[in-house]
């Protein structure tokens, strides 16, 4: 039975490099027919702008600058819609007096967190890293 599963993970080995191998061969060979980036069309160069059509764009832009800073007539405001009317409170059932059963109260944890928030936590690894590990978790004894 060994032998059998030995020669079927075999076979699949063989089938998986095969394909991987054609698949390599077929993106080589489209690749090579694919034409590579030429030069492209020649674009003429961009027209120099004379000095009187950028006094011209300036003036027409200074122009629409000044008509934005106008002030428009403000409309009222829409007024609000109504707001929805109250919902009926839905009834909650009473919690009974006493439970069948003694219940202790939860103890408080008394042990506090070991950073207040994030700048503190930002600090304690600054300091770990500046300090190095403790001297317990060193390999070599303290004392030397």
């Amino acid at each position: 039975m060994h032998e059998v599963g030995l020669i079927v993970w075999v076979v699949l080995l063989v089938v998986g490099v095969t394909s991987s191998i054609a698949s390599s061969i077929r993106k080589a060979s489209a690749a090579q027919q694919r034409p590579g980036p030429g030069p492209g069309p020649v674009t003429p160069p961009p027209r120099q702008s004379t000095v009187k059509e950028l006094v011209a764009a300036l003036q027409a832009q200074a122009q629409a600058q000044a008509q934005a800073a106008q002030p428009q007539a403000r409309q009222a405001p829409a007024p609000r819609p109504a707001p929805p009317p109250a919902k009926a409170a839905t009834a909650r059932a009473a919690p009974p007096d006493q439970l069948p059963w003694p219940v202790a109260p939860v103890p408080r944890s008394s042990a506090h967190r070991l950073f207040a928030g994030r700048g503190d936590a930002v600090r304690g690894i600054i300091a770990a890293e500046i300090l190095g590990s403790p001297r317990g978790l060193r390999d070599e004894p303290f004392w030397r």
